[in-house]
């Protein structure tokens, strides 16, 4: 083995294990691997196997009687692995449905409320506390998916942590001035806990910055926010102190200077949510009322959206089924048709999915180019996506 080659190819980042590997297997093949651009070719986002794989599909080995014999077992012993893997998905899944239906058919509000408790909330209620006792100034919640819940998860966690609604805390959502905010501040600046909720535009005016990066600071224990205008709808002082602690709650972190002070100083929370989690909380919302549908109307809602490729949609949230409720509003008897027409998906998640249901990785490979195109990595990557959000865990090995 061309030892420079091979200092050369782990000075470009490619790990020791694979350069030998690839080198050997190249060279095995009659091909020089020093033609072959084993660096460029290395995918970092994806494991050692899967970029064995890719090079193995762009150079596949010549077939021997002996070889083919081998590579036979090989076969066999990967399609029994990847039945076994879809086997455990298949139970999984069985699983999740099985809660998840029970879960909407719970007759007591407790017992719903318990099965559809989110760890989400229960940490939410600690940083509250936090906050709301005064040990904290503030706390970001944030998540770059929107409809998941983020501020029904909120006023559940104050609930628990039994905060009163007007009395304890306060919240402000919707567009906003600089001196709009101000002046909500004064108002109950004595109160437990004020919460920003989608304001993502304040984040980008300097002003209201600067209202927040006051909000957040406090290292003498006193906060004390300053605003000097001429303006006539000024209801506060130029100059008061704040007691409240603060709550923003976003989809979004802008990446300036000055929103990377606020949450150095700031807890931080991110919801990041799998696709049981999501099922389970969509399940719960759907036992609560909604206009006049009725309670048989919205399971029946639930379950249509259940079975149709839920794990593959652009938006599986509270909104999503909140347009189900309407559609079904609106034509009792037809709104089934309509339903299938407007839910989006992902066509890549769409077309790993049915990719997925061939016996091997090549062939899971090769099904996935046909329907979208794209190759190997993007491939892995989108498997990769998949374990993580539909999943929330590595699927086990079989041995």
């Amino acid at each position: 083995m061309d030892e420079e080659h091979l200092k050369y190819l782990e000075k470009s980042g490619v790990p020791k294990k694979f350069a030998m590997w690839a080198i050997a297997y190249l060279t095995s093949l009659g091909i020089d691997a020093q033609l072959e651009d084993i660096s460029a070719n290395f995918d970092h986002s994806l494991t050692l196997a899967e970029n064995k794989t890719i090079l193995k599909s762009k150079h596949p080995i010549a077939m021997s009687e002996q070889l083919a014999q081998l590579q036979t077992q090989e076969l066999q012993a990967e399609v029994q692995n990847r039945q076994a893997q879809q086997d455990y998905i298949q139970q999984f899944q069985a699983q999740e449905r099985e809660a998840i239906d029970k879960l909407a058919l719970a007759q007591d509000a407790s017992e719903g409320a318990e099965a559809g408790a989110s760890k989400h909330s229960q940490t939410m209620k600690v940083l509250i506390q936090n906050v709301a006792g005064g040990f904290s100034p503030s706390l970001f919640v944030v998540s770059d998916e929107i409809g998941i819940g983020k501020t029904h998860t909120i006023y559940e966690a104050m609930r628990e942590a039994q905060l009163v609604h007007g009395k304890d805390w306060v919240i402000f959502n919707g567009y906003t001035t600089p001196l709009g905010i101000y002046n909500f501040m004064f108002e109950h600046k004595d109160k437990k806990i004020i919460v920003f909720d989608d304001i993502d535009s304040a984040y980008k005016n300097s002003t209201i910055l600067s209202f927040f990066k006051s909000a957040t600071s406090n290292p003498t224990g006193i906060r004390k926010m300053q605003y000097n205008t001429t303006s006539k709808a000024r209801t506060a002082p130029c100059e008061f102190q704040l007691s409240a602690g603060c709550i923003f709650i976003a989809n979004e972190i802008p990446n300036n200077l000055m929103m990377r002070a606020m949450i150095s100083r700031s807890l931080y929370y991110e919801i990041r949510l799998t696709y049981h989690e999501k099922a389970n909380l969509i399940a719960n919302f759907s036992r609560l009322n909604y206009k006049n549908t009725t309670q048989e109307q919205r399971r029946e809602a639930l379950t249509f959206l259940l079975d149709h490729n839920p794990q593959a949609l652009q938006d599986f949230s509270y909104r999503t089924i909140q347009k189900l409720y309407q559609l079904m509003l609106q034509n009792p008897q037809n709104w089934k048709e309509t339903a299938r027409s407007i839910l989006q998906y992902d066509e890549q998640m769409q077309a790993f999915i049915e990719a997925e249901q061939e016996p091997t990785t090549s062939g899971a490979i090769m099904r996935f180019k046909e329907l979208t195109g794209n190759g190997e990595r993007s491939y892995f990557r989108i498997k990769k996506k998949y374990y993580a959000k539909i999943l929330g865990q590595p699927i086990p090995k079989s041995n």
